[in-house]
């Protein structure tokens, strides 16, 4: 049982690492590519960053639940971040410095903040509000950020009171997500006709800004709750009506904010998996294999380093191979899958479990 979910999640993982490499590589806005927007039909690939935080959620709450103490569990999230964000970052820098125009000194600063994994608003609110002068060195590290708030929080919810982490963590959520549509609305429809100008309300865009899991949060949460389901399907045990009613809710939440056709049948399928995955797992053996394996467990380092390096090379050499076409850019990403795994298995998984030994 153990192997055949972790199976399911790196499928899972592959799934959403591909859907973000093919929206970055042939769907992105400004389409910086020298086949401009000639192969844009996965601009629903960005849905996999969000795929990522609904798995997160549902992996953090079994590794909570393995874990002694809270000190352990952020030291074990920090090791897990930290050495393939140095290395992604340090390539993504000499790649700028080597084959563009970038400052130097941006750069650096750019590179610094990434190493921090600190979200930059909050590093522009407090030490350069006016000229907002960090940022990240490759735009995929954004979603590090919201990661990092999910783990303290449900880390300290979880050591604060085991026995009612979900329901906690669930009204936490709830909450947090009335603070987002109370803002969204105020900026938008006014529904209730608040006053914008209000000292609360006037800071609560620009708390939202810099603490952006109040976005995401719901994603996590439906990770949560499935992890949940899971254990007590597993244990031959009916769900309670409050997880039945708050997934439901959930999924509502998920929807509701997707707004686009598009996007809301991506979310849906999102769930779908998950709901075939808890009930049904046998139904997923075709990404439970030996491929689908290697990606996923691979899909860290192979997040943080294709975005800025991948366009950055499409851009410099992807005229001298068939321009027209994709040949160069598909090439790109095989190359970059087959570095991530050989990276994750030599370098990051030892790293990992000799840094593990250390602490312990």
């Amino acid at each position: 049982m153990h192997k055949t979910r972790i199976g399911i999640l790196d499928g899972f993982r592959a799934i959403a690492i591909t859907g973000v490499l093919l929206f970055h590589f042939f769907s992105r806005d400004d389409f910086p590519y020298p086949y401009q927007n000639k192969f844009d039909y996965f601009s629903q690939g960005k849905f996999g960053v969000q795929f990522f935080f609904i798995i997160s959620g549902f992996v953090i709450f079994y590794t909570l639940e393995n874990t002694s103490s809270l000190l352990g569990f952020y030291k074990k999230r920090l090791i897990r971040l930290y050495p393939s964000a140095i290395i992604a970052s340090t390539l993504t820098l000499v790649t700028l410095l080597i084959l563009t125009n970038a400052k130097p000194v941006d750069t650096l600063i750019q590179y610094l903040t990434s190493l921090s994994l600190i979200g930059p608003n909050l590093l522009n609110f407090f030490f350069s509000p006016d000229e907002k002068i960090f940022n990240y060195i490759d735009g995929a590290l954004w979603s590090i950020w919201p990661e990092i708030q999910f783990y303290i929080i449900a880390g300290a919810l979880f050591f604060f009171s085991r026995a009612n982490f979900i329901r906690n963590f669930i009204l936490l959520s709830l909450f947090a997500v009335g603070l987002f549509w109370l803002n969204s609305n105020i900026n938008g429809a006014n529904f209730f006709k608040l006053n914008p100008n209000n000292f609360l309300f006037s800071n609560l865009n620009s708390f939202i800004g810099i603490f952006n899991l109040l976005n995401f949060i719901q994603y996590f949460t439906i990770g949560a709750i499935f992890y949940e389901l899971f254990k007590l399907k597993n244990k031959g045990l009916k769900a309670p009506l409050f997880l039945i009613l708050s997934i439901l809710i959930f999924v509502l939440i998920q929807i509701y904010f997707s707004i686009y056709i598009n996007a809301r049948i991506t979310n849906v399928c999102m769930i779908i998996l998950f709901v075939c995955f808890v009930y049904f797992p046998a139904s997923l053996k075709m990404i439970d294999n030996r491929l689908f394996n290697k990606i996923g467990v691979s899909s860290y380092f192979l997040y943080l380093i294709h975005q800025n390096v991948g366009v950055i090379l499409i851009e410099r050499f992807g005229n001298y191979f068939f321009a027209n076409t994709c040949f160069f850019t598909v090439l790109l990403i095989i190359i970059f899958i087959i570095i991530s795994i050989v990276y994750t298995n030599w370098v990051e998984i030892p790293v990992i479990k000799r840094l593990k030994k250390s602490i312990n």
